[in-house]
């Protein structure tokens, strides 16, 4: 076997602390979530993107619905 005596430490070491980060990260992410529902924007983006004159020009003034628009 060639190769460092410390390199197994260190390799487990470096694996433990990336495991725990991605599971803090993953927890965090699931505690925080900013979408209710799949499909559903979150309620104060919304009102934020709807004041904004570009995207309101671009969603037809603003106005969200549930009705379809016709093309």
């Amino acid at each position: 076997m060639s190769g460092s005596t410390a390199a197994p430490y260190v390799i487990a070491i470096v694996a433990m602390i990336s495991l725990a980060f991605l599971l803090i990260v993953v927890y965090y992410a699931d505690s925080h979530p900013e979408w209710k529902r799949p499909g559903q924007a979150p309620e104060h983006s919304i009102a934020d993107q709807a004041s904004s004159p570009a995207v309101a020009s671009h969603t037809g003034g603003g106005e969200l619905t549930d009705e379809p628009t016709p093309r």
